[in-house]
């Protein structure tokens, strides 16, 4: 992919039909008019959603762009904003201004879209020494979940203050819907937050017992006979990522872990449970996922305690 600095109309045009997610989020040109009442809502609404992605994988913020709610699948442009509207200058300063500590390495392009209008995208690293970043506007900290920028909690914050020093580890996702029977190559992945390397790691993925069928994780240890909560079941596959067969998890390059063949029904919510563990870091998280629009919505949070197992490691 070109940098940032060379795109042009061409780039701009592949962003339609891609999808918001964890390092990429779309926002209406509005959302950079520093002006009238919305002013001072719009510079706190700018410190959270550079905030977020900082103290989560980094990524980018494009705006100019309409998305379809449902799916946050970017469909068209807006007007953009013109070249007196844009004043790059200003809006690092209100970033500095406005998160504490400042983020290093935060760029800003003006890409154009059309005669005297452009949109603006703001490239954002994820945050390492001096994360977690706090927005001023509000005094929160915020981090990226997928499609969403969410306070974080205390053992979130203390988390990503020990990212010199372990690794931080999480789940993504990517989906693709094939041609027929409602099927979903689904892929489960990890991220590294942290700038130390996750060399011995254990994945354990719960998956709703609805969607269980032979071969449905290859390579994977299945655990012991579904569990049953609250009237629902699962099944959980376990993984060991350590060398020699396996690199360690270095940030910020994702690593995929499966990739699962899913027969989805639409409009229905399964059971998606994942825990990830390392020397030095182990998390859980827990939710669901659900189809919609040709793709997988995953929709996890992250557990306050770590998840119960069923099996001891093998």
């Amino acid at each position: 992919m070109k940098p940032l600095a060379q795109w042009g109309r061409a780039e701009l045009d592949a962003l339609i039909g891609t999808a918001e997610g964890l390092v990429t989020d779309f926002k209406r040109s509005d959302s950079l008019r520093f002006v009238g009442n919305e002013k001072n809502s719009r510079v706190g609404e700018l410190a959270r959603d550079v905030s977020a992605l900082a103290n989560a994988a980094g990524g980018r913020i494009y705006y100019g762009v309409v998305e379809e709610r449902s799916s946050g699948r970017a469909e068209a442009f807006d007007d953009g904003l013109t070249d007196d509207e844009i004043n790059i200058d200003r809006i690092g300063a209100l970033l500095n201004g406005n998160i504490e500590p400042a983020i290093a390495g935060v760029s800003v392009y003006k890409i154009p879209l059309k005669e005297n209008a452009s949109v603006v995208i703001v490239d954002v690293p994820s945050g390492s020494t001096l994360a977690p970043h706090q927005s001023r506007y509000d005094k929160k900290y915020y981090r990226r979940y997928d499609r969403q920028n969410q306070p974080m909690y205390d053992h979130e914050i203390k988390d990503i203050m020990r990212r010199g020093s372990a690794p931080i580890l999480s789940p993504i996702f990517w989906s693709s819907k094939n041609d027929e029977n409602n099927s979903y190559n689904f892929t489960i992945g990890i991220v590294n937050e942290g700038n130390e390397p996750a060399i011995y790691t254990v994945v354990d993925v719960s998956l709703d017992a609805k969607l269980y069928h032979d071969n449905i994780m290859p390579g994977w240890n299945k655990l012991s006979g579904m569990t049953v909560v609250a009237g629902h079941g699962y099944y959980t596959f376990q993984r060991m990522f350590i060398p020699p067969h396996f690199m360690p998890i270095f940030r910020p390059r994702p690593y995929e872990l499966a990739k699962p063949i899913l027969v989805i029904p639409p409009d229905q919510n399964f059971i998606l449970n994942i825990a990830i563990s390392c020397p030095g870091f182990h998390r859980s998280w827990s939710g669901h996922i659900a189809a919609s629009a040709g793709q997988i919505n995953a929709d996890l949070k992250a557990d306050l305690e770590p998840m119960s197992m069923n099996s001891t490691l093998p």
